[in-house]
């Protein structure tokens, strides 16, 4: 005997709420300000993200298997199967692309373009083991495109001056802070030719 009775259905205010809440915790990961990796926010999060992927795989499944038993049985028919798939799918698609986002806008957080005011006027130690400092995000533009072939006062006019200077090897070094390592911070290692061109340049923990 077909069953009249309408099933109880969430509201539509329950609906749009979860809707919102699926959309702000997988849009979570996209702001690499937020995530570092030992942070309260981030492990609240990574903890929630099993809980609430297989929820979303198990309201899809049985949605379709109720739109399933619409079609084949002559189920009365129940709009909570459309929302549940349409739930699952949609919160599973925007998941693959939040991680797909955060992938870009963490590479352009890491690796940001080289500027000597901001490098003089921040330190290394305003970031931590887990999340990048100032002068970390934009190291890799620094010793790739600005200080190959410059002389030491170009240098020291776009770095301004050292934290530190040492010997090594018989060799002036200028040594700049730029990221906090396990134990001591890393830095940078410059040294100079006869001309006061930049010879060499390397990474060092120093402590």
């Amino acid at each position: 005997m077909k069953n009249n009775t309408t099933k109880s259905s969430p509201s539509k205010i329950t609906r749009i709420l979860t809707s919102i809440f699926l959309f702000c915790y997988f849009g979570f990961i996209i702001f690499p300000e937020w995530t570092r990796p030992i942070s309260a926010q981030f492990l609240l999060w990574l903890l929630l993200l099993p809980i609430i992927l297989i929820t979303l795989v198990v309201t899809g499944i049985r949605g379709g298997i109720g739109l399933w038993r619409e079609k084949t049985q002559k189920a009365y028919p129940n709009s909570q199967n459309y929302y549940s798939v349409w739930l699952a799918v949609i919160g599973i698609l925007w998941f693959a692309a939040s991680i797909s986002l955060a992938n870009t806008t963490y590479d352009k957080y890491a690796n940001q373009k080289f500027d000597s005011e901001i490098w003089k006027n921040s330190n290394w130690y305003d970031g931590s083991l887990f999340q990048l400092s100032t002068r970390q995000r934009m190291f890799e533009d620094l010793i790739n495109n600005v200080l190959p072939g410059i002389t030491k006062a170009e240098m020291l006019d776009l770095l301004g001056r050292p934290d530190e200077q040492r010997y090594i090897d018989s060799e002036e070094a200028f040594i700049y802070y730029y990221k906090q390592g396990i134990m001591d911070p890393e830095c940078l290692i410059i040294t100079f030719d006869d001309k006061d061109f930049i010879k060499d340049y390397f990474t060092s923990v120093c402590g």
